[in-house]
């Protein structure tokens, strides 16, 4: 997970997103975080779905994978990472420990 964005680098890619998608430099602060947080949780729900669904895949599929530690994978990312879900503002140093982690 070290190739995780920063929270820098999801300020800049929101901003930049926001901007042309609004076709405007007229950008927020809180509209930037709002779609930080969001980003977040949605990925939480990813975590989790693919934990979910390699769980089921390691009693019924045929291949050959490691899906109960693919699902435990998920799993650790879901806790890894449900820091950054928090509707609190990001601490930058608790962010690059957190990055740092895995």
């Amino acid at each position: 997970m070290s190739r995780y964005p920063s929270h820098d680098e999801k300020v800049f890619f929101v901003r930049t997103y926001l901007q042309a998608f609004k076709d405007t430099e007229g950008v927020t602060e809180e509209e930037i975080e709002e779609v930080i947080i969001e980003a977040d949780r949605l990925s939480l729900l990813s975590h989790f779905f693919w934990a979910m669904f390699s769980i089921l895949q390691s009693y019924k599929s045929t291949i050959n994978f490691g899906y109960l530690e693919y699902a435990l994978y998920r799993l650790e990312c879901f806790e890894h990472f449900k820091y950054f879900a928090q509707d609190e503002r990001r601490d930058e140093s608790k962010t690059s420990q957190i990055n740092g982690k895995f």
